[in-house]
């Protein structure tokens, strides 16, 4: 064998070693594998994805987060926070406003999702929502159907919200505020995507996809 190439080979091994090594460390001190339970975030992650969690984040506006739900400590709830307390939250035919500020929604055409829990293969809408220059995220909404949410007003805790707009049960709009301190961690990767949610939203598209 050249020298060339055992010296190469030398270098990738140690590469690899320290690559292993650092892996180790973090998810022993500061990150956590979570398997995504419904679509209720979709299509920012899907059932049955495979996400990293940063262990113990300060959560700011946009953060897609870990928590246990105010009103069963047994289950988890995967939701992004969209307010704090003092904000208001509502939705109207002209879209969703954030303390009376209306949220820029870029609508980007239907795509077709399938839901294991329903078994169906749904058309969505799909759409990038602005909450500022310099954040925002996709998320889902029903073609021809109006989402009203009657003004919410944030309290004590934190106002989560599904991407999957639709999506009954598994945001504030049916528990309400969630207490900073049920929050567990900040979703920041899909790791490992799972191939159930069609061709719309193939897992080799989402591998390692760090989630806005």
């Amino acid at each position: 064998m050249p020298d060339w190439l055992k010296k190469t080979l030398a270098f990738l091994a140690a590469v690899l070693g320290i690559l292993i090594i650092v892996a180790v460390v973090m998810e022993i001190f500061f990150v956590d594998r979570v398997t995504v339970a419904n679509n209720s975030m979709a299509p920012t992650i899907m059932a049955g994805d495979i996400v990293l969690m940063w262990r113990g984040a300060e959560l700011e506006q946009n953060d897609v987060a870990l928590c246990k739900h105010p009103r069963d400590p047994n289950r988890y709830v995967i939701g992004r926070v969209m307010g704090f307390p003092g904000n208001t939250i509502e939705h109207g035919r002209g879209g969703l406003l954030i303390n009376g500020r209306r949220i820029t929604t870029d609508w980007k055409g239907e795509r077709r999702l399938v839901d294991p829990a329903a078994g169906r293969n749904e058309r969505w809408l799909r759409a990038w929502e602005e909450l500022s220059d310099y954040e925002g995220h996709w998320m889902l909404m029903q073609p021809n159907r109006i989402l009203t949410i009657p003004v919410k007003h944030v309290r004590t805790g934190l106002f989560l919200m599904s991407d999957h707009r639709y999506y009954r049960g598994e945001d504030s709009r049916a528990f309400g505020d969630v207490p900073k301190a049920n929050c567990v961690g900040e979703i920041f990767m899909v790791l490992w995507p799972s191939d159930n949610a069609g061709a719309d939203f193939p897992a080799s598209e989402r591998r390692f996809d760090i989630i806005d």
